[in-house]
């Protein structure tokens, strides 16, 4: 089993490794097919200082960012009495793989802004990969239903501002109105964490779509009453749940394909205190890859005069 990626050495391991593989899969035949020119440029050095969502160094160098401005906030007397991480997964987030590249990340952004208006938070869209499972929807670049395996995009987040009272009325109004993309889970999650917890789920909410999801259906007993009798019995009931698994190469770039229009600028959420939070997380790792890059032309520049 694969560890969980909690600290910094883990999330860089996993990001290399996944750019490595990509990177040694599309010089097969096979591999060039499967990528499309604007994937394939995304994972290059280069696309990195554009924060390209699926470019690994991109991912490293926010996530370090990221992880400094949380550690500092909480560090200076600024943590919150009540923190929280909140999974917020809704069907209508869900479309085809194929189109996932048509996914309205504003107005996403523009949802969570009202349902969590009043909060302070940072976090991250993110795109889990179901390859057992499919569905139909319209594309409208082709005006026409196509039908694929789904990408479900979620969002990940630490909010603070509020008790845990008002974030159980925030879900159970949410679950009411909102379905989750399986019938039976929530589509809104919490779950109070201690301040020292934050910088390890900060890791986990800006990691890229590492694995892939797969549904799995299992039967549990509900009891059930009889009306007549009173007396209650047990009877099967089929649920599903989502299970991870490895993602092949080829599953890899029919993500990367999806996601190749967006930056990680465009899946960060922020509101009140988190809003300064991101923005210099993002500002922080671009200057540091534009660094890199100035010294690695200075490098080269250097060599070349010899």
């Amino acid at each position: 089993m694969a560890r969980p990626i909690t600290n910094m050495a883990r999330f860089v391991e996993a990001h290399l490794e996944l750019g490595g593989k990509l990177n040694e899969y599309i010089l097969t035949g096979r591999g060039r097919e499967k990528l499309n020119d604007e994937a394939r440029e995304n994972l290059r050095d280069r696309s990195a200082k554009s924060l390209k969502a699926t470019n690994p160094r991109a991912r490293i160098a926010f996530v370090e960012a990221l992880d400094r401005e949380l550690s500092q906030y909480f560090d200076q007397g600024e943590s919150p009495d009540k923190l929280f991480w909140v999974t917020i997964t809704p069907r209508a987030w869900a479309c085809p793989h194929i189109i996932a590249d048509q996914f309205d990340n504003r107005n996403a952004r523009r949802d969570l802004i009202s349902l969590l208006q009043g909060l302070s938070y940072v976090g991250m869209i993110d795109a889990a990969f179901y390859g057992n499972k499919t569905a139909s929807a319209w594309d409208r670049s082709t005006n026409g239903y196509v039908h694929s395996q789904i990408m479900s995009f979620h969002a990940h987040l630490l909010v603070w501002g509020r008790d845990v009272t008002y974030m159980e009325g925030l879900r159970d109004a949410h679950n009411l109105f909102v379905p989750s993309l399986f019938p039976g889970h929530d589509s809104f999650f919490f779950r109070a964490i201690t301040p020292s917890k934050a910088r390890e789920k900060a890791f986990y909410m800006a990691k890229a779509p590492l694995k892939e999801m797969r549904i799995q259906k299992k039967t549990a007993p509900v009891e059930i009453a009889n009306s007549e009798t009173g007396e209650f019995f047990e009877m099967p009931r089929p649920r599903v749940r989502s299970r991870k698994g490895g993602l092949r190469q080829g599953d890899a770039c029919k993500i990367h394909n999806a996601l190749s229009r967006f930056s990680i600028p465009d899946f960060a959420l922020a509101h009140g205190a988190g809003r300064r939070i991101m923005r210099l997380s993002i500002e922080s790792a671009q200057q540091r890859l534009q660094r890199e890059d100035d010294e690695q032309r200075q490098e080269i520049s250097r060599l070349l005069r010899l």
